[in-house]
């Protein structure tokens, strides 16, 4: 049972090393821009009526009055005028079209702010998840042992006791909202990111030295034959 447990300690040691790669992994994918664009996506600009367009509708009725007025142009007259119109009018409508200018869509700090909550409770309830399965296999192995053991009842129903319940990480994902509420920045959400990747890598680390530390207890329990002393 002592290399079990010996063996079981490694394994948690290395788990939270895998848990530390998974949490950089996760926080590093989670890509911001430098700052926040000035402009939207689309940006309507009107264009004036340009010169040529008076100047076609200027000939145009210039070339309908000479028809009027002198028979022998009437028909020439009135081609000019309709042709001349009508290019003045192609001219006019397509200034008045909008011109569309793309670039990067429109990127609002309360949806950034939502879309990095979003990824790190995604993070958080896998690394919470693997740790507990993990932490489950791992109590089944040592009550197995346990009760193969030569240990009185007692002593059996005690140590079963004692690991009962693992270690938990120390997160509170209440005072990362919190923080996250007062963020108006791309240069304050990166410093928060940040900030909880440090608290996560620290609450891996003292939630693994915690439940080795409590299987370390269970050793001394059988080297010794103390009475346990488990948190």
């Amino acid at each position: 049972m002592n290399n079990l447990i010996n063996n079981i300690n490694q394994t948690i040691a290395d788990k939270c090393n895998q848990l530390k790669d998974e949490v950089n992994m996760g926080l590093s994918s989670i890509t911001l821009p430098n700052s926040l664009p000035s402009v939207s996506q689309n940006d309507t600009r009107q264009t004036a009526t340009p010169p040529i367009s008076y100047i076609l509708y200027g000939l145009a009725g210039l070339s309908a009055i000479g028809a009027l007025s002198i028979t022998g142009f009437r028909i020439i007259g009135l081609g000019i005028a309709a042709v001349s119109a009508y290019g003045g009018y192609r001219l006019a409508s397509s200034s008045g079209k909008p011109d569309i200018v793309t670039g990067n869509p429109m990127i609002n700090i309360e949806s950034l702010k939502n879309d990095v909550s979003a990824k790190v409770i995604s993070l958080l309830r896998k690394m919470t998840g693997e740790w507990d399965d993990f932490m489950q296999l791992t109590k089944n192995n040592i009550q197995d042992a346990i009760n193969q053991s030569t240990l009185e009842s007692n002593q059996k129903e005690e140590m079963m006791n004692k690991i009962f319940i693992h270690e938990v990480f120390d997160i509170s994902m209440a005072d990362f909202n919190s923080r996250m509420n007062v963020v108006s920045t791309v240069a304050e959400l990166k410093s928060l990111i940040e900030a909880f990747r440090s608290k996560l890598m620290n609450a891996i680390d003292a939630t693994g030295k915690k439940q080795i530390q409590k299987y370390n207890s269970l050793l001394d329990h059988l080297c010794n034959g103390r009475e346990l002393s488990l948190s």
